[in-house]
């Protein structure tokens, strides 16, 4: 589950499993094109490096290697008898008494995303740290970088994760002046763009963008981490609108349909458009390029994956939100009917996560007049629905969404 999570956070990983354990050749390409080493310590794995456990070979191969080739080294301790304590051997030799370890000790269920959340922050500073005299500072560097990433490939460059945060920089730059991007980190998505900021350079680094997506579109570590900076640029209203005029609705646009067998990918960039599609303009782009179509073809494709039904239900809710053309739209693309079966499906599995998202989108559909009728008529069609369950269930997950209850309510009441 971690892994998926982190590989959410647009970071690539290779792990070494008990199954691949003795093809040493697959680890050690494994450790070599990675940024950082990151060693989940027991007390199994610390004796296996120090030569006196039963995993020695493989422990104590994969951390020598790390070693050798100068990686970071994060630990996450494993077990509580680990912490505030000298570790033993080479682990303890060569960690020390690290103080930036992160705590695994306790991990559950219920806490598997604040953990990973700091680990993500762990990873990130590790990285930034070996990217720190290289990183894109300024739109001109952004620009360069674009045109290097389209001529050589991804470990010229540094590797994956390395080219993973230039090209967030690179996104940041579409709105932030450089002179305020050092050291702002902070303040970044508040802050908008200057108007001395050439547009057509940032249109043209749009364009680059969309190219180099093409070019490694077989990687959706990259899709990823242009959606996410675009998303976390876009919570500014100054910048949603700026975003839109560089044709960023357009980048987020083929992100979509090229990555669309990619459910990671469909659930960040979804997350984007329906942040963008707060500005109006914005909005009537993306129903004017063929986001409508896109998100519909997502909702039916991914209809398993309940992050992906979020997610589009979401951008569905944004695109309709007073924009009849766009509610026109979707319906051409049987938006009402994938709706209404995917609340059936969730009502099945009793996923009452995901029910209120969808309810989101129908509730906002139905304020459309001609769509109004063809909801309520697949809603009854559906004999399968406990109605009042659903409404119940709106209002209590989310009290700020019981507006879609009512509207919900209101619906089948017609």
């Amino acid at each position: 589950m971690s892994e998926s999570i982190v590989r959410r956070k647009c970071y690539t990983t290779y792990i070494d499993t008990n199954e691949i354990s003795r093809v040493i050749p697959e680890i050690y390409k494994g450790i070599e094109e990675s940024g950082v080493f990151i060693c989940f310590l027991d007390k199994a794995y610390i004796d296996g490096v120090g030569n006196t456990g039963t995993m020695v070979d493989f422990c104590r191969n994969e951390f020598n290697h790390a070693c050798n080739h100068g990686k970071i080294i994060i630990p996450v301790i494993m077990e509580k008898d680990l912490l505030n304590r000298t570790w033993e051997g080479p682990v303890g030799a060569t960690l020390g008494n690290n103080n930036i370890y992160v705590d695994f000790s306790d991990v559950c269920e219920a806490n598997m995303h604040t953990k990973v959340d700091l680990l993500s922050a762990r990873i990130c500073q590790a990285l930034e740290s070996i990217n720190k005299d290289t990183i894109v500072k300024n739109i001109n560097e952004a620009e360069t970088y674009l045109k290097q990433l389209n001529t050589y490939d991804l470990r010229t460059l540094g590797g994956e994760d390395a080219v993973v945060i230039q090209i967030k920089r690179v996104v940041q730059e579409l709105v932030i002046p450089a002179s305020e991007s050092t050291n702002q980190a902070a303040t970044t998505t508040n802050t908008a763009i200057t108007t001395t900021t050439n547009i057509s350079q940032l249109i043209n680094i749009c364009e680059l963008l969309k190219k180099v997506l093409e070019r490694y579109k077989l990687n959706t570590s990259l899709a990823r981490a242009v959606c996410l900076a675009i998303k976390d640029m876009s919570f500014s209203e100054r910048n949603r609108v700026h975003l839109g005029n560089v044709k960023a609705c357009s980048l987020l646009c083929e992100v979509l349909r090229t990555y669309i067998a990619s459910a990671d990918v469909v659930i960040v960039a979804c997350d984007a458009i329906a942040w963008m599609s707060w500005d109006g303009s914005n909005k009537a782009k993306f129903g004017d390029i063929g986001v409508c179509e896109l998100l519909c073809n997502s909702l039916e494709r991914h209809l398993a994956d309940p992050c992906v039904v979020k997610m589009t239900s979401y951008a569905i809710r944004e695109m309709s939100l007073n924009n009849s053309a766009n509610s026109s739209k979707l319906n051409y693309w049987r938006v009402c009917s994938l709706l209404v079966n995917a609340l059936d499906h969730y009502q099945a599995q009793t996923n009452c996560d995901v029910i209120p998202w969808i309810c989101c989108g129908i509730a906002m559909l139905s304020y459309d007049s001609d769509l109004k009728g063809r909801l309520r008529d697949l809603i009854r069609s559906k004999e399968s629905l406990d109605c009042m369950n659903i409404i119940n269930l709106v209002k209590t997950k989310n009290s700020s969404d019981t507006w879609a209850a009512d509207a919900f309510q209101t619906l089948l009441c017609m």
